[in-house]
């Protein structure tokens, strides 16, 4: 069988987009071309094809003169994504405490559990338990439509995430989610959904409190 070639930007896009969502480029941190060219062993054509896609993308910013960067979210950047959230997130809670939750979703109870009792309180893990719970209740939700509009927003929710940190917010958001899922559990639908707009909006007063200070 013939193989296929991956362009050289496609590995570019990849590669760079991965280092952003993982949080090792910070926003506002400059994307030199000749730093990743060097990097990745390529040419600087296609970085910046790549650096293209992801402006597309809405991961980072070029200003005239300055160069380009992994993108800093504004005020209002941060209270469009939120909203979308509490839209998303909140009908996928309510479609999965009618629908039933799945031995995946559950099993979120135990871990959440764990983090909070242990006698070091581990924030980055806490922070990939959350994340990982919000995808799990638009699986349980087991509506394709929601699954492929968290999809388009993802990219901006791992910017958010990867913004400065509050490490009180982190245990508070736990219980939370602990809370989301009783409700959902319970089949208590629109529980689940209130639960979960309070959430996200109690997230986003936090995230606008950081922004503030930085600023």
């Amino acid at each position: 069988m013939k193989q296929v070639s991956i362009p050289l930007s496609t590995q570019a896009y990849s590669q760079i987009r991965a280092m952003i969502l993982d949080g090792q480029f910070a926003p506002g941190d400059t994307l030199s071309e000749r730093y990743l060219a060097e990097r990745f062993a390529l040419g600087r054509m296609p970085i910046r094809e790549a650096l293209r896609e992801l402006a597309k993308d809405g991961l980072v910013e070029s200003v005239p003169g300055r160069g380009t960067s992994v993108r800093r979210l504004s005020l209002e950047d941060l209270q469009d994504i939120y909203e979308a959230r509490q839209a998303i997130d909140g009908m996928a809670a309510y479609l999965a405490a009618r629908r039933g939750p799945p031995p995946e979703l559950a099993a979120f109870r135990e871990r959440f559990v764990s983090l909070l009792e242990a006698s070091s309180f581990d924030a980055p893990e806490a922070q990939r338990a959350g994340a990982e719970f919000h995808v799990a209740i638009i699986e349980a939700s087991q509506n394709r439509e929601l699954a492929r509009m968290l999809k388009g927003l993802q990219a901006k929710i791992s910017l958010v995430l990867n913004m400065r940190k509050n490490p009180e917010r982190a245990p508070v958001s736990l219980r939370e989610h602990l809370s989301i899922l009783e409700a959902i559990e319970s089949g208590e639908a629109e529980e689940a959904q209130r639960r979960m707009w309070n959430h996200l909006a109690k997230s986003f007063e936090a995230r606008i409190q950081l922004h503030q200070k930085v600023a």
